[in-house]
């Protein structure tokens, strides 16, 4: 089965889960998928929560490598920073790339995504819009900062370009990258560095196309 096969397949099972969204069309590498999405959720000392949002996603056809980018439509959730909505484009921040692709590795499918990154966001905006509960999940800052402190707490490191070598490695094959000078500047080869070998367990989140793309995106965003 080709990629493209896989990734129709993923959203034929997307949509049968999710009735309420609608094939739009191809659009630049991405499927569009539009329309309700309903959830249900709950978190322990949290009321559980029944709603719905009208949302646009689009999916790029070389998913998992590069994650799905999610829009509300329906005008219900503010496009303000409390309410995490990239103020760039309007879409949801629903958490830095790697984050996301650590929720979804032990099952990188549509639905998996779906259920890990894109419903606890829409119950956090349900908590802290109609019970007034603040943010029931990690916090940070938004855009370029949010990623610096996301990465930096990741990777033990402060300057942006030690985060960006440090996924750049994590972009060239393992045996490759253990040979280099780790990016924290302890002068040891990174396979011998505790935080090269830190970095190393983020492998198991991604193929190295998916940090390829994460380090292009984020050097990108430093500009």
């Amino acid at each position: 089965m080709s990629k493209r096969q896989s990734i129709e397949r993923q959203v034929d099972i997307f949509l049968s889960a999710y009735h309420g969204m609608r094939r739009l069309y191809v659009e630049k590498s991405n499927i569009v998928l539009k329309g309700v999405f309903p959830f249900s959720a709950e978190k322990k000392g949290c009321p559980l929560v029944e709603d719905s949002f009208r949302l646009k996603i689009l999916i790029p056809t070389e998913f998992p490598s590069k994650l799905p980018i999610v829009f509300e439509t329906g005008g219900e959730i503010p496009r303000i920073p409390d309410y995490h909505v990239n103020q760039t484009d309007g879409s949801l921040c629903l958490g830095s790339t790697l984050t996301l692709g650590k929720y979804i590795a032990s099952d990188p499918t549509l639905t998996n995504f779906a259920k890990e990154c894109i419903v606890p966001y829409l119950y956090a905006v349900s908590l802290f819009k109609n019970h007034k509960i603040s943010w029931t999940f990690n916090e940070l800052g938004h855009g370029i900062e949010g990623l610096i402190s996301d990465y930096s707490l990741m990777f033990r490191v402060q300057e942006p370009i030690q985060i960006l070598e440090f996924i750049t490695y994590l972009g060239v094959k393992k045996r490759i990258a253990n040979k280099m000078p780790c990016p924290c500047g302890c002068n040891k080869r990174f396979g011998k560095c505790k935080n090269g070998m830190n970095a190393n367990t983020y492998r198991v989140f991604g193929t190295r196309n998916f940090f390829k793309t994460v380090a292009k995106d984020f050097e990108r965003q430093l500009r």
